[in-house]
């Protein structure tokens, strides 16, 4: 316990001095990243049990991390009217269109790169891992640069949701049919769509119940709730043949989506607990799992521009779409945007190496390149899209 505790508090320590660098701050999930790569020092050797600690806490970490990721999907989105009819085409349609196309240009290329693989390398899931979008970086920049409720922010919105449920629903889809040839028990893994929207439609129906209201109780009861829903969506998901995390998306994406009292505390509560114990944990075992030393061979070497070329390329592309609407550097700046991608990419990289889906030097160059591209995205919009006041979204 004694060990643990000192690496719990070295981790804080870490990640709270690159957050502060006066040039540059580094993200917290990069700064955790950093941390348990410095594990790997000999001075720092960890024990196998603490080696096995900290892969389970790990574990538990992705799971509040995918269920937190589900969180920031807005499911009313997908259902909302324009408001605004003379920007053209819907930001709906654009954001799909640019997704489509993304998932398209990702496989040709990855489909092209698989030959050349050290230990040969699934084309499909290396495509979904350059296909994705971390909507966690992409809804705080819109948020925060007044985008969010224009035009062109709910495009990139409308890309980056649409990413991030379909990227973790296929990675789920073909984990569950590398595991089994029997076309049922794979199809048998997205049983756990329907149930969550069988469960989320009951739930809403349930709150209508006074009573059910009342047995819940306050924000900390029902807090407790949510963590439990996680909790039986990842076992669900589990019994089905499916991924866990995608169970604890889905039972994000049905919290984020009910209307119930004390929701602001809950979900306040749920990002504190998961970003300030769990969710670190995660990244630092991320950190020292990377065979980083791999990464020291010339065979390795190369792959990290072209995966970056490539974790660029298939998102500036499509972008192209936003030209008409928006005008060249917007389109760009919403390229650069949408090319951030670490939390799933860190947790289906892993997710393959253990299903021998992907070599562990592909999965290392992978998660370094989002790395890179969680820290350009952010920069290069922030330099390309012009300042705009927050727009009242009520």
């Amino acid at each position: 316990m004694f060990r643990f505790l000192t690496l719990f508090v070295a981790a804080f320590a870490v990640a709270a001095l690159l957050g502060r660098t006066p040039l540059f701050k580094v993200p917290s999930a990069i700064s955790y990243l950093i941390f348990g790569l410095l594990l790997k020092l000999p001075a720092l050797h960890l024990t196998p049990m603490d080696a096995w600690w900290l892969r389970r806490l790990g574990d538990l970490g992705l799971l509040f991390l995918m269920f937190l990721s589900g969180m920031e999907i807005d499911v009313h989105l997908l259902f909302r009217k324009r408001d605004d009819h003379r920007e053209g085409t819907s930001p709906a349609v654009i954001g799909t269109m640019m997704f489509c196309a993304t998932l398209l240009f990702s496989f040709v290329c990855c489909a092209s790169l698989a030959h050349f693989a050290p230990d040969g390398a699934n084309p499909y899931m290396l495509s979904l891992l350059f296909a994705t979008t971390s909507l966690g970086v992409v809804l705080p920049v819109l948020e925060e640069t007044g985008y969010l409720h224009r035009p062109l922010g709910q495009a990139i919105l409308y890309s980056a949701v649409i990413a991030d449920f379909m990227t973790m629903l296929l990675v789920s889809l073909l984990l569950g049919a590398h595991k089994s040839e029997d076309p049922w028990q794979v199809w048998l893994t997205l049983a756990i769509v329907p149930i969550a929207l069988g469960v989320g439609l009951s739930l809403e129906k349930l709150r209508q119940v006074p009573a059910a209201g009342r047995l819940l109780g306050q924000a900390m009861e029902r807090t407790r709730a949510t963590i439990a829903l996680v909790a039986i969506f990842a076992i669900l998901a589990e019994a089905t043949g499916s991924e866990p995390i995608l169970g604890a998306f889905l039972a994000g994406v049905i919290v984020r989506g009910l209307k119930f009292a004390h929701k602001p505390l809950v979900a306040t509560y749920s990002y504190g607990v998961g970003y300030a114990v769990f969710v670190p944990m995660f990244f630092v075992a991320t950190g020292y799992a990377m065979p980083i030393a791999q990464l020291h061979a010339v065979r390795a070497l190369y792959w990290l521009p072209v995966f970056a070329v490539l974790a660029f390329t298939v998102k500036l592309l499509p972008a192209l779409t936003l030209l008409r609407f928006h005008g060249k550097r917007q389109a760009w700046a919403a390229g650069f945007l949408l090319s951030s991608r670490l939390s799933l990419v860190a947790a289906a990289a892993q997710l393959a190496v253990n299903a021998h889906l992907l070599p562990e030097i592909w999965a290392a160059s992978t998660i370094l390149v989002s790395i890179i591209s969680s820290l350009i995205g952010p920069l290069a919009w922030a330099i390309l899209a012009p300042q705009l006041p927050p727009v009242d979204s009520r």
